[in-house]
This record gives C-alpha cells, structure tokens and sequence, in this order.
C-alpha cells in the first residue's frame, strides 16, 4: 500500500502566491488614498491653528497683524505676518526681536527655522529655505524659511519703522 504524502505541488504555491500578489494589487491604492486624506486632514489642522493663533493676535492686540511691515521707501524686506503670530502658535522657543530689521544677522537662526506648523504633508516641494535675492547689496541676499501657507498683505502696506508691528 503506498502512503499519500501531505503537501503543496508547486503549481499550488504558485497560484496562491498569484492570489495574494493581485489582492495587494487591489488593496495599495485604497491604503495610498487614506494615507493622502489623513495629509490633507494634518494640513486643514495647520490651518486651524493657524487661524487660532491670529485670532488669539486679534484678541491681544485688538487688531489683526500687518500683512507685511517694512519701512516706508525702502527697498529692505520686513516682517510678515507669521513673524507677529509665532508667539500664539506655541513657538516660543523662536525669539525674533522685530526692532531690528529682518535681514539683521543676529536673525539668521530664527529667520531660517522651519516648523513643522507652516508645512503641508502633502506638498511635494519640501526645501527648507529660499534664498532671498534683491538689489540691496547691504541686505541682500539671505535665506528665510519656507512655508506653503501664505498671507496677504492687502491694498495697501503698513509703512511704518519696523518696530513692533504697532501701527
């Protein structure tokens, strides 16, 4: 009597192995969308916070920041808006002293630090700093940080000395 041996024959192992390839197939985009809604969901939470920390400006200041501030005339850059807002979005380990102006030497570590509040997960465009050219020999250039949130800075510019952002 011959006893039957237990077991696979290749053929099986190869179908089975073919089963699983294509059901990973299927199951890789789903997995690639749900990782992109919980990116866009991070980035409207950026936002959130975002508007909080304005509104929290507003409610200390009883204005809203300058879209900008420079001096009037000049050719200098200033500060923009997110420079007003980083002590309400608990970055208060980033200390920029707004009396001075922003391409000041003493600013280039505060003036280059990327956080993670001011990057959306689901840009591709990830370079951590711009360098900032102009025609002011004396200024120009130098690197500031990146962002892909914007502002705007309105019909009109707060051309006031570069101070505290009071106008």
């Amino acid at each position: 009597m011959r006893t039957r041996r237990r077991g696979f024959t290749l053929v099986e192992l190869l179908v089975v192995i073919a089963i699983i390839g294509i059901l990973i197939g299927m199951l890789l985009p789903a997995v690639q969308q749900v990782r992109e809604a919980a990116r866009r969901i991070s980035c409207a939470n950026k936002l959130r916070q975002i508007a909080l920390a304005l509104h929290n400006y507003e409610s200390a200041h009883m204005r809203f920041p300058n879209g900008w501030t420079g001096k009037y005339g000049s050719t200098t850059p200033g500060y923009g808006w997110m420079a007003y807002t980083l002590p309400f979005v608990e970055q208060g380990n980033i200390r920029i002293n707004l009396s001075v102006p922003v391409a000041d030497l003493s600013l280039n570590g505060p003036r280059t630090t990327n956080f993670d509040l001011m990057f959306c997960a689901s840009s591709q465009h990830k370079e951590p700093t711009y360098l900032l050219d102009g025609t002011d020999s004396s200024r120009f250039p130098f690197e500031i940080s990146r962002t892909h949130y914007v502002g705007c800075v309105g019909s009109s510019v707060a051309t006031q000395d570069m101070g505290d952002g009071e106008s």
